[in-house]
């Protein structure tokens, strides 16, 4: 009877956190909730916790910003509903009902519950060199059930996203390391384990005689949208142990996450080595523009085929063809009365005006009108008006993209310039073997960022520029 009414609980609270997309971004119905979803496939994993993490761990990655999430897994020894909002682009903030049947395995579901608050903050972001860097605190409004700090840092590796962490409270119950505050001042050794009803800060942040150490990696495979994680866990889980006598200290987590639609991510994981854990995140984007250019889909980044091979061209007269069987010697006399051809230099790559037509058409079809599209050696020039996007920014991976697909296969980068009444605006250069890599999920947008290069605008948009291009006609 109690597992039939902790299931029902559950899913009314399920329900609950799904129906809550819906008024959000102004739907009649809740079939249109799969429409309001994101499909931005940057979007990191979702912990059991409800922030972003792995499984029972946290990274240091952020929602971007403005993002809403809500998270619900089922697993024992407790059940959590989580929701998550990236409040700004450095801090994320997440309040959590979980229900606890391992410390209070006498009451019915919803009658155990735990009500707790989270932050984390980035300090660091990741580059080349330099490791992404957060700092979080867990439980620090709540009764301290689930109450710890810790420091993590995740850095990317190819499809690889590998994250470690400090922790300190329930972080640290698999006690690794003394904890170093306390060189500084002996009350950093004790950390009290009752704060009552909670509601209000403790206090007590990174305190305790122990510090923890956690970490994970996350693989890409080149399945889309499908993710594994392993994790070792610093949470011992030392209150269960000894309130229900049952141990779920073992500490390798495992699990897989995978997105079958936009805004949807599921999860399965083996926690502590014998539970079954499942989760199930919903996350939308609450800045977005909600105007119907928007719900239409990104064109998608398209890889180069294999330009075929032509056969050699006959050289043209004056150019010495070094393949060709050496001539017979002739005579000295023959040779000086034969007049030294002038120099020729060999023909450049002839620009198709089949293949302009169909990158000017790819891109109109974003509904962007096209100023001037030309080709130069191997970079695409393109200028452009953006009359339909609320940001300049997505009509330039829009055209991007479109480029991507319809570009003969020698480009190799594409220089867009945005134009508004007659002006420049700005200018970026994508390469194009970037594009191709973060369609095969081989790197990030950021990535894709630091590769390309943001230019001045230019001071003329002749070059940009079609000579007939919305030219001032008339006639009586």
């Amino acid at each position: 009877m109690g597992r039939q009414h902790r299931n029902r609980q559950l899913l009314r609270c399920l329900m609950a956190a799904v129906s809550a997309f819906v008024p959000l971004r102004g739907a009649a119905a809740a079939e249109d909730l799969f429409h309001l979803l994101d499909n931005n496939p940057d979007v990191p994993t979702l912990s059991q916790y409800g922030g972003v993490g792995l499984l029972d761990t946290r990274t240091a990655r952020m929602l971007p910003d403005g993002y809403l999430t809500a998270t619900a897994s089922i697993k024992n020894p407790d059940d959590r509903i989580g929701f998550t909002f990236q409040a700004f682009p450095w801090l994320e903030t997440t309040f959590r009902w979980s229900n606890n049947y391992a410390i209070r395995p006498e009451l019915e579901a919803g009658q155990g519950a735990d009500r707790s608050f989270d932050i984390k903050l980035r300090l660091v972001r990741e580059n080349t060199y330099v490791p992404e860097l957060s700092i979080g605190l867990q439980d620090f409004l709540g009764t301290g059930t689930y109450g710890g700090e810790y420091v993590v840092g995740s850095k990317r590796f190819g499809r690889f996203d590998v994250s470690v962490g400090l922790g300190w409270g329930r972080l640290a119950s698999r006690g690794t390391f003394q904890n170093p505050f306390g060189w500084i001042s002996s009350s950093m050794k004790t950390r009290p384990s009752d704060v009552g009803l909670g509601g209000k800060p403790t206090g007590d942040y990174f305190r305790g005689p122990d510090m923890g150490i956690f970490g994970g990696i996350e693989y890409q495979p080149r399945i889309h949208n499908l993710k594994i994680q392993v994790e070792y866990s610093s949470d011992a889980y030392k209150q269960e142990l000894s309130a229900s006598g049952e141990d779920y200290g073992f500490p390798v987590n495992v699990g897989v996450s995978y997105r079958p639609w936009a805004g949807v991510d599921v999860g399965v994981s083996l926690m502590h080595g014998k539970k079954i854990g499942v989760r199930l995140s919903l996350f939308t984007d609450l800045s977005a523009d909600s105007s119907a250019n928007r719900l239409d889909p990104l064109p998608p980044i398209r890889q180069r085929e294999e330009a075929p091979v032509a056969p050699p061209a006959p050289a043209p007269a004056g150019v010495v063809d070094l393949t060709a069987p050496a001539p017979i010697a002739a005579a000295p006399e023959a040779i000086a009365a034969v007049p030294t051809p002038p120099l020729v230099q060999p023909p450049s790559r002839p620009v198709d005006d089949g293949s302009i037509m169909l990158m000017r058409q790819a891109v109109a079809s974003q509904t962007l009108l096209v100023r001037g599209l030309t080709i130069d050696g191997n970079r695409v020039k393109l200028g452009i008006v953006n009359e339909a996007y609320y940001r300049d920014a997505e009509a330039v991976s829009r055209a991007a993209r479109a480029l991507s697909a319809s570009a003969p296969p020698h480009i190799e980068e594409f220089q867009i310039v945005t134009i508004a009444n007659g002006v420049a605006v700005g200018a970026i250069v994508f390469r194009r073997d970037a594009l191709e890599r973060l369609a095969r999920q081989e790197s990030s947008a950021a990535e894709l960022f630091r590769a390309s290069e943001l230019a001045p605008a230019p001071s003329s948009i002749a070059e940009y520029s079609d000579p007939n291009y919305r030219r001032f006609t008339w006639n009586i």
